[in-house]
């Protein structure tokens, strides 16, 4: 049985010429600069890549992407764009040099990318008289850093010395990693984009978060363009399925590589491919930072507010302009001159606008954070609280969801987790365990409403209905539709259409659950019984007096209703079955209208048919009231006419 590979990816860090690239070529054989500029130089210049493979501990294959990143001073942005995605780092110190300032920075931006693995080499040996004591000094200067704890290998790539200890090392390192997570939401930051005769343009980058087919629609971002993914290669091999935690070649052939001169939508360095439903694009995110504590001066001394930086997200370098949550506060809104795309948790590098310092970094707390009027931002208080909840946990899941229910009071699932990196299915477990705590209520599955919320609108509907019965008492109840608009003043105002039809649901059927009733289009309290208001008693007593003392030949409504009480106590009777209606301006009392029913029935069934002169006499009628009886009877299936009399139907 073949052994399943584990996927990781590599990125190397260090001072320019300690020999990263040399080391590169030693355990893979492959040159990682690839550029003529490169060559003639001596000096990485732009992102390398080569492949490593290793055996774990349990001697399954590791598969490892090599990224080898610039170490001159001029060329850290692009160092930067490197490490967005790796799962550990190769730090490479010369012994004759010792950690310089190119190491110092590298491993600060280690540090704010979340680099927390890996190996350190100390190079060049044969250069070196003391590898023991160069050695001492270099774990010294490691000291407050993410690789303060990683081994250190003495290594020459001139005589060969250590690089099999290095390979054996790094396999160690990596067999004890979690394998690169698949939360079903890939995502790959290009970082070389270029065209091939006969199949278009194609992307390199890392993939995280989810598995790529070959076939699928993907959306390149932000610029929104879905392709097709017509071809993949991962580590040099044509798939038809990519990994994460795998360096990919993916063949988008229908979108132009990006330039000046390019118009429509293109792709480049910087542009990230995702699936259809991962994520979108904002220009604006909110977000922790943070100095490394190896840092010369604190956060506020560098950064302050409306400062311009230079936001370094995956392999995207775009401008922003920051402001601060409060005086001295490490939570800043970054208003970015262009959008990009990130979700929470993201990890970030700021440096300055000449690129020629590390300021900070940064995890993202809010990747589509709520916008309001300008300058609002330190006065939003719901905003306030869910970044400082979520900054002492930004990748904690259950951290995430309640925030942004206790923010907002109803949440759409769906559009929360195209915000965070978690899975659907992690989600959904997350919300069910909630709800049983009783920390959100559920509704339509995809609706997660606050308890506060839930309450209130439940209240308002339920006092809704009973003071309708207060001052309509001759009124069944509140009509269903009317609990959406009741609904809808309770939620915010940014509610959508399919979350308040949702809620307002929901809503009804909870009162249907606690003593109230549907019944067709009307909600009422369970026993509740319609009656004339006090003031229309007089007026429905007068009418049921006319229509009892005149059963089967009452006046008509038109002269029964002399005032608009009358008028509306007769709809109310009618309405409560006390008063049938023939039309014509003609009503019998209940009473009277089962008695004519009960006698037409009765000759009937003796005669077989009668006309409306014989069952006028019956009843004791004129023909203006049976005219209408007999017409209310038909409709209603008692009688069948034929021609001009009457049979039982």
């Amino acid at each position: 049985m073949t052994a399943v590979s584990r996927h990781f990816v590599l990125a190397t860090a260090g001072h320019v010429d300690h020999g990263k690239s040399a080391i590169v070529y030693a355990l893979t054989g492959t040159e990682p600069d690839r550029l003529p500029e490169e060559k003639q130089r001596g000096m990485t210049i732009d992102l390398g890549f080569a492949q490593l493979k290793l055996l774990a501990n349990d001697g399954s294959p590791i598969d490892v992407g090599l990224v080898d990143v610039p170490g001159h001073e001029d060329f850290i942005k692009n160092m930067v764009a490197g490490i967005g995605a790796v799962d550990a780092a190769m730090l490479v110190v010369a012994a004759d040099d010792g950690a310089m300032p190119q190491t110092r920075e590298h491993l600060q931006i280690l540090a704010y990318a979340g680099v927390t693995r890996g190996v350190v080499v100390l190079s060049k040996i044969d250069l070196c008289d003391d590898v023991a004591r160069a050695a001492a000094a270099l774990r010294q200067s490691l000291a407050g850093t993410p690789l303060a704890h990683a081994p250190i290998i003495p290594t020459s790539t001139r005589t060969g010395n250590g690089i099999d200890t290095l390979r054996r090392v790094l396999a160690e390192v990596l067999s004890a990693a979690p394998a690169p997570a698949d939360w079903g939401k890939p995502r790959l930051a290009v970082d070389r984009a270029f065209s091939v005769r006969g199949s278009g343009t194609v992307v390199t980058g890392t993939l995280i978060g989810g598995q790529i087919h070959r076939g699928q629609s993907v959306v390149v971002r932000p610029a929104g363009m879905i392709l097709r993914v017509r071809g993949l290669q991962s580590h040099h091999q044509k798939t038809d399925t990519a990994m994460p935690g795998t360096r990919v070649a993916m063949n988008l052939p229908d979108i132009a590589l990006a330039s000046a001169d390019q118009a429509g939508p293109t792709i480049g360095r910087g542009d990230v491919v995702t699936g259809l439903t991962v994520g979108r694009v904002s220009d604006v995110i909110d977000a922790f930072l943070w100095r490394s504590t190896d840092a010369a001066s604190p956060l506020t001394d560098v950064i302050r507010d409306g400062l311009t930086v230079k936001v370094h997200h995956d392999t995207a370098a775009v401008m922003a302009r920051m402001q601060f949550a409060g005086d001295g506060s490490p939570i800043a809104r970054l208003k970015l001159e262009r959008p990009i795309y990130s979700l929470t948790g993201d990890r970030f590098v700021l440096r300055s606008v000449s690129e020629q310092h590390t300021l900070a970094g940064g995890i993202v707390l809010d990747a589509a954070p709520p916008l309001h009027k300008r300058g609002s931002f330190r006065a939003d208080a719901l905003q306030q609280a869910l970044l400082l909840t979520r900054a002492a946990a930004p990748m904690d899941a259950e951290v995430a969801v309640l925030s942004a229910v206790e923010r907002d009071g109803v949440v759409d699932l769906d559009a929360l987790s195209a915000t965070l990196p978690h899975a659907d299915e992690q989600l959904i477990a997350i919300c069910d365990a909630l709800a049983e705590r009783h920390l959100l209520r559920k509704v339509m599955i995809r609706f997660m409403v606050s308890p506060p919320l839930w309450q209130a609108t439940f209240a308002a509907a339920r006092d809704a209905v009973l003071d309708h019965h207060r001052t309509h008492p001759q009124q069944h109840g509140l009509a269903v539709p009317e609990v959406r608009r009741i609904v809808r003043s309770v939620l915010p105002a940014a509610a959508t259409e399919g979350q308040i039809d949702g809620i307002a649901d929901a809503t009804v059927a909870e009162l249907c659950r606690n003593g109230f009733s549907r019944t067709a289009t009307v909600l009422h309290q369970a026993g509740h019984h319609p009656a004339l208001p006090p003031r229309l008693q007089a007026a429905g007593d007068a009418i049921l007096d006319v229509l009892r003392s005149h059963p089967f030949d009452p006046p008509s409504s038109k002269e029964i209703c002399r005032t608009d009480a009358m008028a509306e106590a007769m709809k109310f009777l009618i309405a409560t079955g006390r008063a049938v209606d023939l039309g014509q301006h003609t009503v019998l009392s209940a009473d009277a209208y089962a008695m004519a029913i009960e006698r037409i029935r009765a000759q009937l069934s003796v005669t077989g048919s009668a006309t409306v002169s014989e069952l006028k006499t019956t009843l004791g009628s004129s023909r203006r009231i049976m005219v209408p009886l007999l017409e209310r009877l038909d409709r209603d299936r008692v009688t069948r006419r034929n021609g001009d009399a009457r049979s039982l139907a």
